[in-house]
């Protein structure tokens, strides 16, 4: 299990979240209700800072935990790694952003081959 806010998963001073697939498959796949990516989608859109292309920028006031298979480098993120079959477990309200695990974190779960999220 795995929490993160937008920005730790960045190298800038600026966070960024990036989400891919769009479909209805894929957002149910990621763990995303049609609520809850309602919600999601309004909560964002309140913390934009700016956007970019598919890149939107926000303030890093949410934690969410995420499930995931494994971890891979990846020339396609700022943070240089990629989740495999990230799905979104909750949103966390119980925690601050400072609370949250940060992508030095994630770094070191991958050099130690971490199991997946499910501890296999």
């Amino acid at each position: 299990m795995a929490a993160a806010t937008a920005s730790s998963l960045t190298s800038t001073s600026v966070p960024a979240i990036r989400m891919v697939g769009t479909s209805c498959w894929a957002r149910h796949s990621k763990g995303l209700t049609d609520a809850l990516l309602e919600w999601q989608t309004r909560k964002l859109q309140e913390l934009k800072v700016r956007e970019v292309g598919h890149v939107v920028e926000v303030k890093p006031e949410l934690v969410v935990e995420i499930a995931f298979n494994g971890l891979q480098d990846s020339p396609h993120y700022p943070g240089g790694l990629a989740l495999r079959f990230a799905r979104v477990v909750r949103y966390r309200e119980d925690k601050k952003p400072e609370d949250a695990d940060t992508i030095e974190t994630v770094r070191h779960l991958h050099r130690e081959g971490a199991p997946d999220s499910d501890g296999k």
